[in-house]
């Protein structure tokens, strides 16, 4: 499985997890168009985009979530929600 762009794919009991990562404060429409695509071709996948904005927002489908949320429910073994 692949991304268009810079992110990784995962497998967490047995669901498909993409993670992108952005640098910017806004998450802009072309921001998403890899995540999208890989819907397309996964559609049972999880998708999340992680940005340095402010705002949790869902987006098509797409978890956008700002780093430091992120990186604050980080836990050995669990991905976070």
């Amino acid at each position: 499985m692949k991304l268009n762009g810079c992110g990784c794919t995962f497998e967490i009991n047995r669901t498909v997890v993409a993670v992108e990562v952005k640098n910017s404060g806004k998450v802009r429409p072309e921001d998403l168009r890899g995540l999208k695509k890989f819907g397309e071709d996964f559609p049972e996948s999880s998708r999340w985009l992680i940005y340095r904005g402010k705002d949790r927002l869902l987006i098509d489908g797409i978890l956008c979530v700002p780093c430091e949320e992120f990186l604050l429910q980080l836990k050995p073994n669990v991905f976070p929600v």
